[in-house]
């Protein structure tokens, strides 16, 4: 659907676009958007020819596969991932074509970033200011140096799927499409929480990039490994673990996986029945140690002990505590 400018102030609705621009009266309460667009491509006819934005530009693929050259590098995205551009960095469709597919993308007010460009083909790189984005800082408030420095500082264009942000797009776009109490404090809630996640996004892959070239395993990690094994019964997930070392899913797996040979489901799973395993040789129930390992209940505790021991809690208690009774070494498999 196409949202273009005011007529006697109500929006013009066409069938297969929505784009809102600075100017038009849906976005005088909202300074930081210059644009916000939603558009279905039916072919590969549309074109998309080198520009730039002296903004932040945001796209989320919807359907299709969408291509741009950034800067002279290819990007891809496929449904579901995004891609994002700074102000001046130079960008089209690969061999200037756009589509088929459906996308979404916003642009957020911001002037110059610390990447080069060049005004034409052949020409000299110009570098560009550093990222200033006074409305954005301000409506970010303490988190926008390390939000917009984040931006600025990243070396690619590629997300790849973020969380929520399907869903902070098609908030943006449902509130825009009609005139709704408090609609512009909706409408900056979530563009500042995809911002935000972006930056985060780009944060990782970073990282993910630096641990790529290290091999020695960072502090933060270790003490979350320390911290699982110190407590087991803890409600322990991948992505808790990963939230509290301050990595994305992908990185700190890679890392547990450097530093235990297991994957961090496995290595948790160790730690547990480790823990249970000790309970049961101190002689506590079946019930107590399971739940102080920190599984649900007993009977997913004696299934998952019995399916990778090879025997139920209850025998190797009762093995364990006989004269010539030895412990398990067992550990599961990475």
């Amino acid at each position: 659907m196409y949202f273009g400018r005011p007529w006697y102030n109500r929006p013009v609705v066409h069938e297969d676009e929505l784009t809102v621009e600075k100017g038009d009266r849906t976005l005088n309460g909202l300074p930081a958007i210059e644009t916000f667009g939603d558009a279905r491509h039916r072919s590969a006819e549309k074109r998309l020819a080198p520009h730039y934005n002296p903004g932040i530009e945001i796209c989320l693929c919807r359907s299709g596969v969408y291509r741009w050259v950034v800067e002279g590098r290819v990007v891809e995205i496929k449904p579901g991932e995004l891609s994002i551009t700074r102000p001046y960095e130079r960008h089209a469709g690969q061999n200037n074509v756009l589509g088929p597919g459906h996308l979404t993308w916003i642009v957020l007010a911001a002037a110059g970033t610390a990447v080069a460009h060049r005004s034409a083909p052949g020409a000299p790189a110009l570098a560009a200011p550093p990222l200033a984005a006074p409305i954005l800082a301000g409506e970010l408030g303490a988190d926008s140096s390390w939000v917009l420095s984040t931006i600025a500082a990243a070396t690619t264009a590629y997300l790849g799927a973020v969380p929520e942000a399907v869903q902070l797009f098609d908030r943006i776009a449902g509130e825009l499409r009609f005139a709704r109490p408090a609609r512009d404090a909706v409408v900056r809630s979530a563009y500042l929480t995809l911002l935000a996640l972006v930056a985060r996004r780009l944060a990782e892959r970073e990282e993910e990039c630096e641990m790529r070239e290290s091999d020695q395993v960072p502090a933060r990690v270790l003490a979350v490994l320390n911290d699982v094994a110190q407590r087991p019964q803890r409600e322990w997930t991948s992505t808790s673990m990963a939230e509290q070392a301050g990595l994305g899913l992908t990185a700190f797996t890679e890392w547990c996986r450097r530093a235990t040979g297991r994957s961090p489901r496995w290595y948790l799973l160790e730690q547990r029945l480790a823990r249970a395993r000790d309970r049961l040789a101190g002689r506590a129930s079946v019930t107590e140690a399971a739940l102080d390992a920190g599984f649900s209940s007993s009977q997913h505790f004696s299934a998952t002990f019995r399916k990778l021991h090879g025997e139920t809690p209850t025998a190797y208690r009762r093995r364990i505590s006989s004269p010539d009774g030895r412990r398990s070494d067992w550990a599961p498999p990475g």
